[in-house]
């Protein structure tokens, strides 16, 4: 993964068309797999899953919604 530039936090995996951020545990513990998220453009996207604990918060993956 590479970070995404302009966007502090957010890493890409272009490889997978795979994003990934570090969010509260509190939010990262609402989401579910397929669940709406926006991306860091504004286009629509779905959650992944959530990973490991990082920096006082969850790692979250997501990717852009198929049109």
């Amino acid at each position: 993964m590479k970070p995404v530039e302009g966007q502090p936090g957010v890493w890409e995996c272009p490889r997978h068309d795979l994003f990934a951020q570090v969010v509260e545990k509190e939010a990262a513990d609402g989401l579910e797999r397929g669940d709406p998220f926006m991306m860091p453009d504004g286009r629509p996207g779905v959650v992944v899953r959530a990973g490991d604990e990082r920096g006082g918060g969850v790692l979250l993956y997501y990717r852009p919604t198929s049109a």
